[in-house]
């Protein structure tokens, strides 16, 4: 099965957890979701780096730029609670997002 061909929000955000703590130790922080984790799927501690992660179950039918955007909000508000320096924030998806639509969440996320 290729990563794009995941369909379970769950699987998904698992996987891409478990790659990143692989990759960063304990720099990586999940949360516990099962309280709301206010857009918070994962933080690069070290780095700064806040991640959203985002499997829908249609992909040809998902409000990516809504997701996006709502979970850029999200992040901006976490960035001013203690706890958090976001520096950065990531939208892991697992299939590639138009270009148009990866150049306004950018823009979005400079601002």
């Amino acid at each position: 099965m290729k990563i794009a061909d995941i369909r379970d929000a769950a699987t998904f955000q698992r996987l891409v957890q478990r790659l990143l703590v692989a990759e960063r130790g304990t720099d990586f922080h999940v949360p516990d979701d099962s309280g709301g984790d206010r857009g918070n799927d994962g933080y690069d501690a070290e780095r700064g780096i806040l991640y959203a992660i985002y499997c829908p179950e249609k992909p040809d039918t998902a409000h990516y730029r809504t997701k996006g955007l709502s979970d850029l909000g999200k992040a901006a508000d976490l960035a001013m609670q203690p706890g958090y320096s976001v520096r950065r924030w990531v939208f892991v998806t697992p299939t590639a997002l138009r270009e148009p639509l990866q150049a306004e969440l950018r823009a979005a996320a400079a601002d």
